[in-house]
This record gives C-alpha cells, sequence and structure tokens, in this order.
C-alpha cells in the first residue's frame, strides 16, 4: 500500500503544479494532455491502494521472460488506451476535431496534408489499433480456463464501453 501511496502523492504535487500551468498558458494543448495524464495515472495510484487495502492480493506482474502472455497483453491494453486518451485530449486541446472528414482517410486522402491534420489522424489510427488490441484482450480473457474467469466481468464491461463509444462516434461523425 506505501509505494502506490508515495506514488499518488508525488503524483498530487506534479497535477497541482501542472494545474497552475495550465491555467497560466491560457490552456495549452501540451500542458492540458500532461495534466489530464497526470489525473488519470494519480487515479490508478489511488485505485491501486484502495484494492490493496481491502483485499490484500501479491500484485504480480508480466515477467520479461513472458510466462505470463495474458497479463502481458492486459498491461500493454490498458497502457495502450491510457495512451489513446492523452492523444485524444490533445486532440481535442488542439482544435483539431474537424480538420479530417471521412475514415479511414482524411479529406479523400490517405496521406494528412497539415500538421493538424497529422495529429487528428495519428489519434484515429491509434483508436483503431487500440480497438483491435481491446477485442484480442477480451478474447483472450474469455479463452482462460477457469482460473481466470474473475475477469469476465470486467472484459465483458470493457468491450461494452468500446462499441458504446463506436456507436456515439456513427451518430455524431
Amino acid at each position: 500500500v506505501m509505494r502506490p501511496l508515495l506514488v499518488a502523492g508525488a503524483l498530487l504535487v506534479w497535477q497541482i503544479v501542472l494545474g497552475a500551468i495550465t491555467v497560466k498558458m491560457d490552456l495549452s494543448p501540451t500542458v492540458v494532455a500532461l495534466h489530464l495524464a497526470t489525473a488519470l495515472a494519480y487515479f490508478a495510484a489511488m485505485l491501486t491502494v484502495a484494492v490493496a487495502t481491502f483485499r490484500p492480493v501479491g500484485l504480480r506482474f508480466p515477467t520479461a521472460g513472458g510466462h505470463d502472455r495474458l497479463g502481458s497483453l492486459l498491461l500493454m491494453t490498458a497502457l495502450a488506451v491510457y495512451a489513446l486518451v492523452i492523444t485524444g485530449a490533445f486532440v481535442a486541446a488542439t482544435g483539431t476535431k474537424a480538420v479530417c472528414a471521412g475514415w479511414p482517410l482524411c479529406n479523400g486522402s490517405p496521406f494528412p496534408a497539415t500538421s493538424l491534420q497529422v495529429v487528428h489522424m495519428f489519434h484515429r489510427y491509434m483508436a483503431g489499433g487500440v480497438g483491435l488490441l481491446v477485442i484480442v484482450a477480451v478474447a483472450s480473457v474469455f479463452r482462460q480456463r477457469p482460473a481466470r474467469r474473475d475477469l469476465r466481468p470486467a472484459a465483458g464491461a470493457l468491450l461494452a464501453l468500446m462499441d458504446k463509444r463506436y456507436e456515439r462516434l456513427q451518430l455524431h461523425g
């Protein structure tokens, strides 16, 4: 419990500093994205503290030898979703949400013409890759032996959330 709590404390101090910088710099897109990244990391640290406090378990991380393939896949998926959220915040803060029409092309071209279009398309292509990674991770969880059935509700919820996000994108362009 102490390590994630110390990490959370350091992240909180950094978050306060970034909050002040965000206000002073009139919401610079890079600072906005960093501010969100720190907030999400702080949330993850506090969630780790809560889980470790109420359900003490040995946290296992994937080993370099690849002994826990599911753990590696889930960790990679979580980090990819985290990166996707941060790039989304950057896209929103830079005002590039509407610079590319159509999918998978940007205004009919496979190559973005401006730097704003590059930012937008990078996020789009990243979203496609992360979406595929989420599907692979969820399928892997459901293929696990009975010992890992405890992950199935979370995997199902992740898939449902992804489906709702896709529906929202279809409705709002």
